[in-house]
Protein backbone atom coordinates (compact mmCIF):
# COMPACT_ATOMS: atom_id res chain seq x y z
CA UNK A 1 0.00 0.00 0.00
CA UNK A 2 3.03 2.33 0.94
CA UNK A 3 4.62 2.06 -2.75
CA UNK A 4 1.37 2.22 -4.43
CA UNK A 5 0.65 5.31 -2.32
CA UNK A 6 4.04 6.68 -3.28
CA UNK A 7 3.98 5.60 -6.76
CA UNK A 8 0.79 7.78 -7.09
CA UNK A 9 2.08 10.94 -5.57
CA UNK A 10 5.32 10.78 -7.87
CA UNK A 11 2.91 10.47 -10.73
CA UNK A 12 0.68 13.33 -9.18
CA UNK A 13 3.37 15.31 -8.82
CA UNK A 14 5.08 14.68 -12.26
CA UNK A 15 1.28 15.25 -13.84
CA UNK A 16 1.04 18.25 -12.33
CA UNK A 17 4.71 19.73 -13.02
CA UNK A 18 3.76 18.29 -16.95
CA UNK A 19 0.61 20.30 -17.11
CA UNK A 20 1.99 23.48 -15.37
CA UNK A 21 5.31 23.37 -17.39
CA UNK A 22 3.04 23.07 -20.62
CA UNK A 23 0.25 25.87 -19.73
CA UNK A 24 3.40 27.90 -18.66
CA UNK A 25 4.72 27.83 -21.73
CA UNK A 26 1.40 28.40 -23.70
CA UNK A 27 1.13 31.50 -21.52
CA UNK A 28 4.97 32.66 -22.31
CA UNK A 29 4.66 31.83 -25.62
CA UNK A 30 1.23 33.53 -26.25
CA UNK A 31 2.65 36.77 -24.27
CA UNK A 32 5.87 37.11 -26.23
CA UNK A 33 3.91 36.21 -29.31
CA UNK A 34 1.75 39.30 -28.51
CA UNK A 35 4.52 41.29 -27.46
CA UNK A 36 5.76 41.04 -30.46
CA UNK A 37 2.63 41.83 -32.50
CA UNK A 38 2.23 44.98 -30.26
CA UNK A 39 6.05 45.90 -31.00
CA UNK A 40 5.23 45.61 -34.55
CA UNK A 41 2.28 47.27 -35.12
CA UNK A 42 3.40 50.30 -32.90
CA UNK A 43 6.87 50.14 -34.93
CA UNK A 44 3.78 50.04 -38.11
CA UNK A 45 2.31 53.45 -36.75
CA UNK A 46 5.31 55.11 -36.11
CA UNK A 47 6.82 54.56 -39.85
CA UNK A 48 3.00 55.58 -41.82
CA UNK A 49 3.12 58.23 -39.03
CA UNK A 50 6.87 59.14 -40.05
CA UNK A 51 5.96 59.18 -43.87
CA UNK A 52 2.93 60.69 -43.32
CA UNK A 53 4.41 63.40 -41.73
CA UNK A 54 7.59 63.30 -44.33
CA UNK A 55 4.43 63.63 -46.94
CA UNK A 56 3.17 66.68 -45.80
CA UNK A 57 6.24 68.77 -45.80
CA UNK A 58 7.12 67.61 -49.00
CA UNK A 59 6.69 70.19 -52.17
CA UNK A 60 3.35 68.86 -53.89
CA UNK A 61 5.46 69.49 -57.02
CA UNK A 62 7.19 66.25 -56.37
CA UNK A 63 6.44 63.00 -58.10
CA UNK A 64 5.44 61.83 -54.52
CA UNK A 65 2.44 60.05 -55.78
CA UNK A 66 3.95 57.34 -58.40
CA UNK A 67 3.36 54.05 -56.99
CA UNK A 68 6.53 53.04 -59.28
CA UNK A 69 9.14 55.12 -57.63
CA UNK A 70 10.00 55.64 -53.57
CA UNK A 71 9.16 59.28 -53.07
CA UNK A 72 12.29 61.53 -52.19
CA UNK A 73 11.05 61.88 -48.41
CA UNK A 74 11.72 57.72 -48.23
CA UNK A 75 15.30 58.76 -46.43
CA UNK A 76 13.21 60.33 -43.68
CA UNK A 77 11.18 56.90 -43.47
CA UNK A 78 14.81 54.92 -43.32
CA UNK A 79 16.14 56.90 -41.06
CA UNK A 80 13.51 56.49 -38.47
CA UNK A 81 13.76 52.39 -38.97
CA UNK A 82 17.23 51.98 -38.82
CA UNK A 83 16.95 54.27 -35.63
CA UNK A 84 14.23 51.94 -34.19
CA UNK A 85 15.57 48.87 -35.46
CA UNK A 86 19.42 50.04 -33.97
CA UNK A 87 18.10 49.88 -30.65
CA UNK A 88 16.40 46.68 -30.56
CA UNK A 89 18.49 43.15 -30.87
CA UNK A 90 15.36 41.60 -32.91
CA UNK A 91 15.41 41.23 -36.72
CA UNK A 92 12.82 43.94 -38.35
CA UNK A 93 12.17 43.69 -42.02
CA UNK A 94 10.88 46.78 -44.15
CA UNK A 95 9.11 45.89 -46.90
CA UNK A 96 7.58 48.35 -49.33
CA UNK A 97 4.95 46.57 -52.04
CA UNK A 98 3.53 48.30 -55.31
CA UNK A 99 -0.67 47.96 -55.88
CA UNK A 100 0.31 45.15 -57.76
CA UNK A 101 1.95 43.19 -55.28
CA UNK A 102 5.49 43.71 -56.78
CA UNK A 103 8.04 44.11 -54.08
CA UNK A 104 9.50 47.72 -54.55
CA UNK A 105 11.46 48.17 -51.26
CA UNK A 106 13.02 45.29 -48.81
CA UNK A 107 15.50 46.10 -46.38
CA UNK A 108 17.18 42.72 -46.09
CA UNK A 109 16.94 41.53 -49.45
CA UNK A 110 17.35 42.84 -53.17
CA UNK A 111 13.49 43.49 -53.99
CA UNK A 112 14.22 42.04 -57.79
CA UNK A 113 14.75 38.43 -56.47
CA UNK A 114 11.66 38.61 -54.53
CA UNK A 115 8.85 37.31 -56.03
CA UNK A 116 5.54 38.97 -56.11
CA UNK A 117 3.83 39.69 -53.07
CA UNK A 118 -0.04 40.01 -54.40
CA UNK A 119 -1.16 36.90 -52.69
CA UNK A 120 0.15 37.60 -48.99
CA UNK A 121 -2.89 37.29 -46.86
CA UNK A 122 -1.17 40.67 -44.84
CA UNK A 123 -1.44 42.02 -48.41
CA UNK A 124 -4.75 41.63 -49.61
CA UNK A 125 -6.21 42.55 -46.06
CA UNK A 126 -4.25 46.20 -46.21
CA UNK A 127 -5.82 47.06 -49.64
CA UNK A 128 -9.56 46.01 -48.24
CA UNK A 129 -9.32 47.19 -44.74
CA UNK A 130 -5.98 49.39 -44.74
CA UNK A 131 -4.26 46.88 -42.47
CA UNK A 132 -3.73 43.28 -42.29
CA UNK A 133 -1.67 40.76 -40.17
CA UNK A 134 -0.22 37.10 -41.05
CA UNK A 135 2.30 35.03 -39.16
CA UNK A 136 4.00 32.58 -41.41
CA UNK A 137 7.41 31.43 -42.40
CA UNK A 138 9.61 33.50 -44.80
CA UNK A 139 10.94 31.76 -47.90
CA UNK A 140 13.60 34.43 -48.30
CA UNK A 141 15.28 34.50 -44.82
CA UNK A 142 14.18 31.05 -43.57
CA UNK A 143 12.21 32.04 -40.57
CA UNK A 144 9.27 32.55 -38.96
CA UNK A 145 8.05 36.22 -38.90
CA UNK A 146 5.22 38.41 -37.88
CA UNK A 147 4.08 40.41 -40.49
CA UNK A 148 1.79 43.63 -40.45
CA UNK A 149 0.65 45.61 -43.52
CA UNK A 150 -0.01 49.26 -43.98
CA UNK A 151 -1.96 50.83 -46.68
CA UNK A 152 0.24 54.52 -47.55
CA UNK A 153 -1.71 57.62 -48.95
CA UNK A 154 -0.16 56.97 -52.08
CA UNK A 155 -1.43 53.54 -52.65
CA UNK A 156 1.44 51.83 -51.53
CA UNK A 157 1.83 49.65 -48.89
CA UNK A 158 4.31 49.18 -46.42
CA UNK A 159 4.75 46.13 -44.32
CA UNK A 160 6.67 45.58 -41.06
CA UNK A 161 7.72 42.21 -40.08
CA UNK A 162 9.75 41.12 -36.95
CA UNK A 163 11.39 37.70 -36.74
CA UNK A 164 9.59 34.94 -33.94
CA UNK A 165 12.74 33.60 -33.20
CA UNK A 166 13.44 35.61 -29.98
CA UNK A 167 10.68 33.55 -28.39
CA UNK A 168 12.61 30.26 -29.18
CA UNK A 169 15.66 31.61 -28.56
CA UNK A 170 14.45 32.91 -24.87
CA UNK A 171 13.21 29.33 -24.44
CA UNK A 172 16.41 27.85 -25.19
CA UNK A 173 18.44 30.06 -23.05
CA UNK A 174 16.25 29.02 -19.94
CA UNK A 175 16.63 25.47 -20.96
CA UNK A 176 19.58 24.67 -18.68
CA UNK A 177 17.89 25.74 -15.84
CA UNK A 178 14.93 23.64 -16.59
CA UNK A 179 16.35 20.87 -16.88
CA UNK A 180 18.37 21.22 -13.83
CA UNK A 181 15.79 21.82 -11.73
CA UNK A 182 13.60 18.73 -13.35
CA UNK A 183 16.69 16.82 -12.43
CA UNK A 184 16.60 18.24 -9.01
CA UNK A 185 12.64 17.54 -8.76
CA UNK A 186 13.46 14.07 -10.08
CA UNK A 187 15.59 12.95 -7.40
CA UNK A 188 13.57 15.01 -4.82
CA UNK A 189 10.33 13.99 -5.51
CA UNK A 190 10.93 10.41 -4.47
CA UNK A 191 12.29 11.24 -1.13
CA UNK A 192 9.66 14.02 -0.76
CA UNK A 193 7.33 10.84 -1.87
CA UNK A 194 8.17 8.52 0.85
CA UNK A 195 8.63 11.05 3.39
CA UNK A 196 4.85 12.10 2.78
CA UNK A 197 3.33 8.47 2.56
CA UNK A 198 5.06 7.75 5.72
CA UNK A 199 3.43 11.12 7.57
CA UNK A 200 0.37 10.55 5.87
CA UNK A 201 0.16 7.23 6.87
CA UNK A 202 1.46 7.38 10.34
CA UNK A 203 -2.15 7.76 12.23
CA UNK A 204 -3.20 4.38 10.37
CA UNK A 205 0.07 2.59 11.17
CA UNK A 206 -0.96 3.54 15.11
CA UNK A 207 -4.55 2.73 15.00
CA UNK A 208 -5.58 -0.02 17.85
CA UNK A 209 -8.03 -1.99 16.04
CA UNK A 210 -8.84 -3.56 19.63
CA UNK A 211 -10.43 -0.54 20.31
CA UNK A 212 -11.13 1.45 16.89
CA UNK A 213 -12.96 4.55 19.06
CA UNK A 214 -10.18 5.46 20.92
CA UNK A 215 -8.06 6.03 18.14
CA UNK A 216 -7.53 9.63 17.20
CA UNK A 217 -7.53 10.34 13.51
CA UNK A 218 -8.34 11.50 10.56
CA UNK A 219 -12.24 12.12 10.47
CA UNK A 220 -12.94 10.62 6.77
CA UNK A 221 -11.84 7.27 8.89
CA UNK A 222 -14.61 7.38 11.33
CA UNK A 223 -17.21 5.79 9.69
CA UNK A 224 -14.67 2.88 8.83
CA UNK A 225 -14.15 2.58 12.91
CA UNK A 226 -17.58 2.56 13.45
CA UNK A 227 -18.19 -0.15 11.18
CA UNK A 228 -14.50 -2.65 12.43
CA UNK A 229 -16.34 -2.07 15.85
CA UNK A 230 -19.71 -3.03 15.41
CA UNK A 231 -17.87 -5.90 13.32
CA UNK A 232 -15.83 -6.60 16.08
CA UNK A 233 -18.60 -6.57 18.62
CA UNK A 234 -20.06 -9.29 16.00
CA UNK A 235 -17.57 -11.35 15.03
CA UNK A 236 -16.85 -11.26 19.18
CA UNK A 237 -20.35 -12.65 19.68
CA UNK A 238 -20.01 -14.84 16.86
CA UNK A 239 -16.59 -16.18 18.36
CA UNK A 240 -17.96 -16.48 22.22
CA UNK A 241 -21.53 -18.81 20.61
CA UNK A 242 -18.65 -20.84 18.21
CA UNK A 243 -16.62 -21.57 21.26
CA UNK A 244 -19.29 -22.87 23.26
CA UNK A 245 -21.13 -24.75 20.36
CA UNK A 246 -17.49 -26.23 20.23
CA UNK A 247 -17.15 -26.85 23.70
CA UNK A 248 -20.92 -28.56 23.73
CA UNK A 249 -19.88 -30.18 21.20
CA UNK A 250 -16.75 -31.70 22.77
CA UNK A 251 -18.38 -32.22 26.03
CA UNK A 252 -21.02 -34.39 24.00
CA UNK A 253 -18.36 -36.37 21.94
CA UNK A 254 -16.27 -36.44 25.11
CA UNK A 255 -19.19 -38.44 26.92
CA UNK A 256 -20.37 -40.84 24.39
CA UNK A 257 -19.97 -44.34 24.72
CA UNK A 258 -19.98 -44.74 21.38
CA UNK A 259 -17.07 -43.95 18.89
CA UNK A 260 -17.55 -40.75 17.08
CA UNK A 261 -15.09 -40.35 14.02
CA UNK A 262 -15.36 -37.57 11.51
CA UNK A 263 -13.23 -38.45 8.31
CA UNK A 264 -12.41 -36.12 5.01
CA UNK A 265 -11.92 -36.94 1.28
CA UNK A 266 -8.73 -38.67 1.52
CA UNK A 267 -10.43 -41.07 4.81
CA UNK A 268 -8.10 -39.38 7.03
CA UNK A 269 -9.38 -38.64 10.10
CA UNK A 270 -10.24 -35.35 11.17
CA UNK A 271 -12.36 -35.97 14.50
CA UNK A 272 -12.27 -38.56 16.71
CA UNK A 273 -13.70 -39.27 20.50
CA UNK A 274 -12.25 -40.75 23.06
CA UNK A 275 -15.06 -43.69 22.27
CA UNK A 276 -13.03 -44.37 19.00
CA UNK A 277 -9.59 -44.07 20.51
CA UNK A 278 -10.28 -47.22 22.22
CA UNK A 279 -11.18 -49.01 19.03
CA UNK A 280 -7.38 -48.70 17.47
CA UNK A 281 -4.86 -51.33 17.55
CA UNK A 282 -1.62 -49.96 17.20
CA UNK A 283 -2.54 -47.81 20.59
CA UNK A 284 -2.50 -44.13 18.85
CA UNK A 285 -3.24 -41.05 21.47
CA UNK A 286 -6.11 -39.00 20.56
CA UNK A 287 -4.00 -36.03 18.91
CA UNK A 288 -2.22 -39.26 16.92
CA UNK A 289 -4.44 -40.52 15.42
CA UNK A 290 -5.51 -37.17 13.58
CA UNK A 291 -4.34 -37.40 9.99
CA UNK A 292 -4.00 -41.12 10.25
CA UNK A 293 -5.47 -43.15 7.86
CA UNK A 294 -9.28 -44.43 8.79
CA UNK A 295 -8.19 -47.94 9.06
CA UNK A 296 -6.01 -47.74 12.26
CA UNK A 297 -9.56 -48.41 14.08
CA UNK A 298 -10.25 -51.17 13.02
CA UNK A 299 -8.69 -53.89 10.58
CA UNK A 300 -11.69 -55.39 9.28
CA UNK A 301 -12.89 -55.83 5.40
CA UNK A 302 -16.12 -54.59 5.61
CA UNK A 303 -15.24 -51.40 7.68
CA UNK A 304 -12.17 -50.97 5.20
CA UNK A 305 -14.72 -51.28 2.28
CA UNK A 306 -16.95 -48.57 4.15
CA UNK A 307 -16.09 -45.44 2.25
CA UNK A 308 -16.28 -47.01 -1.37
CA UNK A 309 -19.47 -48.21 -0.50
CA UNK A 310 -20.47 -44.95 0.34
CA UNK A 311 -19.00 -43.35 -2.49
CA UNK A 312 -21.24 -45.58 -4.93
CA UNK A 313 -24.02 -45.51 -2.84
CA UNK A 314 -24.67 -42.13 -1.94
CA UNK A 315 -26.40 -43.09 1.12
CA UNK A 316 -26.25 -43.74 4.55
CA UNK A 317 -24.54 -47.41 5.67
CA UNK A 318 -25.39 -49.53 8.24
CA UNK A 319 -22.71 -52.77 8.98
CA UNK A 320 -22.30 -54.71 11.57
CA UNK A 321 -19.12 -56.16 12.06
CA UNK A 322 -17.57 -59.23 14.55
CA UNK A 323 -13.81 -58.67 15.69
CA UNK A 324 -12.34 -59.91 18.76
CA UNK A 325 -15.01 -61.39 20.41
CA UNK A 326 -16.99 -57.97 19.74
CA UNK A 327 -19.81 -57.38 17.80
CA UNK A 328 -19.66 -53.54 16.21
CA UNK A 329 -22.53 -51.38 15.08
CA UNK A 330 -21.04 -48.76 12.35
CA UNK A 331 -22.95 -46.29 11.06
CA UNK A 332 -21.66 -44.32 8.27
CA UNK A 333 -23.01 -40.79 6.90
CA UNK A 334 -21.83 -39.61 3.68
CA UNK A 335 -20.99 -35.62 3.49
CA UNK A 336 -21.17 -33.71 0.23
CA UNK A 337 -20.51 -29.92 -0.89
CA UNK A 338 -22.79 -27.60 -2.54
CA UNK A 339 -21.47 -29.22 -5.94
CA UNK A 340 -21.96 -32.35 -4.82
CA UNK A 341 -18.70 -33.86 -4.57
CA UNK A 342 -17.83 -36.45 -1.57
CA UNK A 343 -15.99 -34.34 1.02
CA UNK A 344 -16.16 -36.78 3.95
CA UNK A 345 -18.07 -38.91 6.16
CA UNK A 346 -19.05 -39.80 9.71
CA UNK A 347 -18.75 -43.00 11.10
CA UNK A 348 -20.80 -43.70 14.55
CA UNK A 349 -18.91 -46.99 16.25
CA UNK A 350 -21.72 -48.59 18.62
CA UNK A 351 -20.38 -51.79 20.71
CA UNK A 352 -23.49 -53.44 20.81
CA UNK A 353 -22.04 -56.82 22.22
CA UNK A 354 -23.84 -56.42 25.28
CA UNK A 355 -27.16 -55.40 23.18
CA UNK A 356 -26.91 -58.50 21.06
CA UNK A 357 -26.10 -60.84 24.21
CA UNK A 358 -29.03 -59.36 25.86
CA UNK A 359 -31.31 -60.58 22.79
CA UNK A 360 -29.60 -63.99 22.82
CA UNK A 361 -30.45 -64.43 26.64
CA UNK A 362 -34.09 -63.00 25.57
CA UNK A 363 -34.56 -65.77 23.33
CA UNK A 364 -33.41 -68.35 25.26
CA UNK A 365 -34.94 -67.45 28.15
CA UNK A 366 -38.24 -67.32 26.53
CA UNK A 367 -37.63 -70.76 25.04
CA UNK A 368 -36.61 -71.97 28.32
CA UNK A 369 -39.72 -70.28 29.89
CA UNK A 370 -41.65 -72.03 27.19
CA UNK A 371 -40.02 -75.45 27.72
CA UNK A 372 -40.72 -75.14 31.80
CA UNK A 373 -43.72 -74.00 31.99
CA UNK A 374 -44.93 -76.62 29.00
CA UNK A 375 -43.70 -79.78 30.99
CA UNK A 376 -45.45 -79.57 34.37
CA UNK A 377 -48.86 -78.20 32.03
CA UNK A 378 -48.30 -81.79 30.27
CA UNK A 379 -47.83 -83.68 33.09
CA UNK A 380 -51.12 -81.91 34.31
CA UNK A 381 -53.25 -81.77 31.40
CA UNK A 382 -52.25 -85.40 30.65
CA UNK A 383 -53.66 -86.91 34.41
CA UNK A 384 -56.90 -84.66 33.25
CA UNK A 385 -57.26 -86.12 30.78
CA UNK A 386 -57.32 -89.28 31.99
CA UNK A 387 -59.23 -88.66 35.21
CA UNK A 388 -61.83 -86.93 32.64
CA UNK A 389 -62.38 -90.15 30.60
CA UNK A 390 -62.58 -92.75 33.51
CA UNK A 391 -59.24 -94.07 32.71
CA UNK A 392 -57.67 -94.44 35.66
CA UNK A 393 -58.25 -97.37 38.69
CA UNK A 394 -59.42 -96.14 41.59
CA UNK A 395 -56.23 -96.99 43.53
CA UNK A 396 -54.04 -94.63 41.12
CA UNK A 397 -56.45 -91.63 41.72
CA UNK A 398 -54.47 -90.70 44.99
CA UNK A 399 -50.72 -91.34 43.73
CA UNK A 400 -52.25 -89.34 40.30
CA UNK A 401 -53.91 -86.09 42.44
CA UNK A 402 -50.24 -86.16 44.40
CA UNK A 403 -48.07 -86.24 41.16
CA UNK A 404 -51.02 -82.97 39.83
CA UNK A 405 -50.16 -81.12 42.88
CA UNK A 406 -46.66 -81.62 42.85
CA UNK A 407 -47.13 -80.23 39.56
CA UNK A 408 -48.37 -77.64 39.94
CA UNK A 409 -46.39 -76.53 42.78
CA UNK A 410 -43.66 -76.62 40.59
CA UNK A 411 -45.47 -74.43 38.47
CA UNK A 412 -45.67 -71.67 41.11
CA UNK A 413 -42.73 -72.21 42.14
CA UNK A 414 -41.39 -71.21 38.37
CA UNK A 415 -44.42 -68.30 38.32
CA UNK A 416 -43.01 -66.52 41.11
CA UNK A 417 -39.18 -66.54 40.46
CA UNK A 418 -39.91 -65.76 36.86
CA UNK A 419 -42.21 -62.76 38.50
CA UNK A 420 -38.96 -62.06 41.03
CA UNK A 421 -36.58 -62.02 38.46
CA UNK A 422 -38.69 -59.31 36.47
CA UNK A 423 -39.40 -57.36 39.66
CA UNK A 424 -35.41 -57.70 39.57
CA UNK A 425 -35.00 -56.61 36.40
CA UNK A 426 -37.33 -53.13 36.56
CA UNK A 427 -35.36 -52.46 39.76
CA UNK A 428 -38.77 -52.43 41.34
CA UNK A 429 -37.83 -54.28 44.28
CA UNK A 430 -37.50 -51.58 47.87
CA UNK A 431 -34.31 -50.23 48.76
CA UNK A 432 -34.93 -48.30 51.63
CA UNK A 433 -31.88 -51.21 53.14
CA UNK A 434 -31.10 -50.92 56.83
CA UNK A 435 -28.18 -52.14 58.84
CA UNK A 436 -29.31 -55.57 60.37
CA UNK A 437 -27.36 -58.47 61.96
CA UNK A 438 -26.93 -61.35 59.24
CA UNK A 439 -26.97 -64.20 61.76
CA UNK A 440 -30.19 -63.63 62.75
CA UNK A 441 -31.50 -64.17 58.78
CA UNK A 442 -29.14 -67.42 58.46
CA UNK A 443 -31.08 -68.99 61.71
CA UNK A 444 -34.01 -68.40 60.42
CA UNK A 445 -33.15 -69.81 57.07
CA UNK A 446 -31.49 -72.86 58.45
CA UNK A 447 -34.56 -73.48 60.92
CA UNK A 448 -36.90 -73.37 56.96
CA UNK A 449 -35.24 -75.75 55.46
CA UNK A 450 -34.31 -77.85 58.02
CA UNK A 451 -36.97 -80.69 57.36
CA UNK A 452 -35.71 -80.55 53.65
CA UNK A 453 -32.31 -81.20 54.38
CA UNK A 454 -33.63 -84.06 56.97
CA UNK A 455 -35.66 -85.50 53.74
CA UNK A 456 -33.03 -85.54 51.45
CA UNK A 457 -30.62 -87.37 54.30
CA UNK A 458 -28.32 -84.11 54.39
CA UNK A 459 -26.93 -82.33 56.52
CA UNK A 460 -27.40 -78.17 57.64
CA UNK A 461 -25.22 -76.87 60.01
CA UNK A 462 -24.31 -73.08 60.73
CA UNK A 463 -20.96 -71.50 62.19
CA UNK A 464 -22.41 -67.66 63.11
CA UNK A 465 -19.89 -65.49 64.43
CA UNK A 466 -21.01 -62.71 66.49
CA UNK A 467 -21.11 -59.11 65.17
CA UNK A 468 -22.01 -59.47 61.55
CA UNK A 469 -23.86 -56.58 60.11
CA UNK A 470 -25.03 -55.84 56.64
CA UNK A 471 -27.46 -53.30 55.37
CA UNK A 472 -30.11 -55.09 53.35
CA UNK A 473 -33.67 -55.88 53.47
CA UNK A 474 -34.46 -58.69 55.57
CA UNK A 475 -36.91 -60.53 53.54
CA UNK A 476 -34.71 -60.55 50.29
CA UNK A 477 -31.21 -61.09 52.28
CA UNK A 478 -33.19 -64.58 53.77
CA UNK A 479 -34.63 -65.37 50.07
CA UNK A 480 -31.23 -65.06 48.85
CA UNK A 481 -29.67 -67.15 51.34
CA UNK A 482 -32.41 -69.64 51.39
CA UNK A 483 -32.10 -70.34 47.18
CA UNK A 484 -28.16 -71.13 48.34
CA UNK A 485 -29.07 -73.29 50.55
CA UNK A 486 -31.65 -74.84 49.02
CA UNK A 487 -29.32 -75.03 46.05
CA UNK A 488 -26.27 -77.07 48.26
CA UNK A 489 -29.57 -79.66 49.21
CA UNK A 490 -30.65 -80.33 45.89
CA UNK A 491 -27.20 -80.90 44.30
CA UNK A 492 -26.01 -83.25 46.76
CA UNK A 493 -26.08 -86.78 48.00
CA UNK A 494 -27.29 -88.71 50.49
CA UNK A 495 -25.13 -88.24 53.48
CA UNK A 496 -24.20 -85.34 52.70
CA UNK A 497 -23.40 -81.70 54.75
CA UNK A 498 -24.64 -77.51 53.50
CA UNK A 499 -22.73 -75.65 56.05
CA UNK A 500 -23.24 -71.74 56.47
CA UNK A 501 -20.23 -69.72 57.75
CA UNK A 502 -20.84 -65.82 58.72
CA UNK A 503 -17.71 -63.66 60.15
CA UNK A 504 -16.55 -60.28 59.52
CA UNK A 505 -12.51 -59.81 58.42
CA UNK A 506 -10.13 -57.43 59.47
CA UNK A 507 -11.49 -54.80 56.69
CA UNK A 508 -15.12 -55.08 58.59
CA UNK A 509 -16.73 -56.93 55.18
CA UNK A 510 -19.11 -59.22 56.23
CA UNK A 511 -19.19 -62.62 54.42
CA UNK A 512 -21.52 -65.29 54.49
CA UNK A 513 -20.63 -68.66 52.71
CA UNK A 514 -22.92 -71.81 52.30
CA UNK A 515 -20.81 -74.66 51.27
CA UNK A 516 -21.97 -78.27 49.92
CA UNK A 517 -20.56 -81.52 49.58
CA UNK A 518 -22.63 -82.27 46.35
CA UNK A 519 -21.67 -82.79 42.85
CA UNK A 520 -19.49 -79.69 41.88
CA UNK A 521 -19.54 -77.72 39.33
CA UNK A 522 -17.00 -78.41 36.08
CA UNK A 523 -15.12 -75.32 35.27
CA UNK A 524 -16.25 -74.88 32.02
CA UNK A 525 -19.78 -74.68 33.40
CA UNK A 526 -18.63 -71.86 35.74
CA UNK A 527 -18.99 -68.61 33.59
CA UNK A 528 -22.55 -70.04 32.88
CA UNK A 529 -24.28 -70.71 36.34
CA UNK A 530 -25.93 -67.73 36.99
CA UNK A 531 -27.92 -67.98 33.17
CA UNK A 532 -31.34 -68.39 33.44
CA UNK A 533 -32.70 -71.65 33.33
CA UNK A 534 -28.66 -72.90 32.94
CA UNK A 535 -28.35 -76.37 34.61
CA UNK A 536 -25.23 -78.40 34.79
CA UNK A 537 -27.05 -81.57 34.94
CA UNK A 538 -30.65 -81.14 33.85
CA UNK A 539 -31.45 -84.54 34.57
CA UNK A 540 -30.65 -84.03 38.13
CA UNK A 541 -32.33 -80.96 38.53
CA UNK A 542 -35.60 -82.18 36.85
CA UNK A 543 -35.70 -85.12 39.42
CA UNK A 544 -35.12 -82.27 42.03
CA UNK A 545 -37.87 -79.92 40.88
CA UNK A 546 -35.89 -76.97 40.47
CA UNK A 547 -36.64 -73.99 38.59
CA UNK A 548 -33.29 -72.84 37.24
CA UNK A 549 -33.74 -69.95 38.37
CA UNK A 550 -32.30 -69.86 41.83
CA UNK A 551 -28.88 -68.75 40.86
CA UNK A 552 -30.33 -66.00 38.65
CA UNK A 553 -32.18 -64.83 41.34
CA UNK A 554 -29.24 -65.04 44.28
CA UNK A 555 -27.04 -62.77 41.75
CA UNK A 556 -29.76 -60.25 40.80
CA UNK A 557 -30.02 -60.28 44.99
CA UNK A 558 -26.14 -59.69 45.63
CA UNK A 559 -25.96 -57.01 42.97
CA UNK A 560 -28.98 -55.43 44.44
CA UNK A 561 -27.20 -54.80 48.03
CA UNK A 562 -24.17 -53.93 46.64
CA UNK A 563 -22.60 -56.85 47.69
CA UNK A 564 -20.25 -59.65 45.72
CA UNK A 565 -20.70 -63.41 45.22
CA UNK A 566 -17.82 -65.73 44.65
CA UNK A 567 -17.95 -69.10 43.75
CA UNK A 568 -15.83 -71.84 44.08
CA UNK A 569 -15.76 -75.69 42.99
CA UNK A 570 -15.27 -78.87 42.18
CA UNK A 571 -16.83 -81.75 40.46
CA UNK A 572 -17.81 -84.54 42.91
CA UNK A 573 -16.13 -82.60 45.73
CA UNK A 574 -18.56 -79.72 46.32
CA UNK A 575 -19.33 -76.15 45.81
CA UNK A 576 -18.73 -72.96 48.33
CA UNK A 577 -20.86 -69.91 47.49
CA UNK A 578 -19.50 -66.75 49.07
CA UNK A 579 -21.35 -63.19 49.38
CA UNK A 580 -18.81 -60.31 51.13
CA UNK A 581 -21.06 -57.23 51.66
CA UNK A 582 -19.44 -53.54 51.94
CA UNK A 583 -18.93 -52.68 55.52
CA UNK A 584 -21.90 -50.91 56.93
Amino acid sequence: MKRRITAYIIISALITLLLTGTFTVILLYNHHKGSVQNDVRAFGQLLKSAQETARDNASRTEATDDPTLLPEWWSDIMETFSHQTARSNELYRLTVIRPSGEVLYESLTDPKEMEFHADRPEFIAAQLSGNGEATRGSDTIRKDFYYYALKLNNDLVMRVSRSMDSIWTSFSTALPALISILLAIAVLLPIWASWLTRRLLKPLDTLDLNAPLDNRTYPELSPLLLNIDRQQHLIGAASQELKRREHEFTVLIDNMQEGLVLLDATDSIVVANPGAVTLQEPGYSRSELIGKHFSVLMRHPDFLHLPHTLRSRGVNVNQNISLDNRIYTVSATAIYNSRNEYTGAILLIRDTTEQAETERFRREFTANVSHELKTPLTTITGYADLLSNNMVQYADVSSIGATIATEAASLLRLIDDIMQLSRLDENKMPTDFRVMEAGNIIAKSVAALTPQAVAAEVSLTADISEDCPVRADDHLLQQLIMNLIDNGIRYNRPGGEVRLCCWTDERNLTHISVADTGIGIPPADLPRIFERFYRVDKSHDRKTGGTGLGLSIVKHLTALFGAEIRVQSEPDVGSIFTIVFPHC
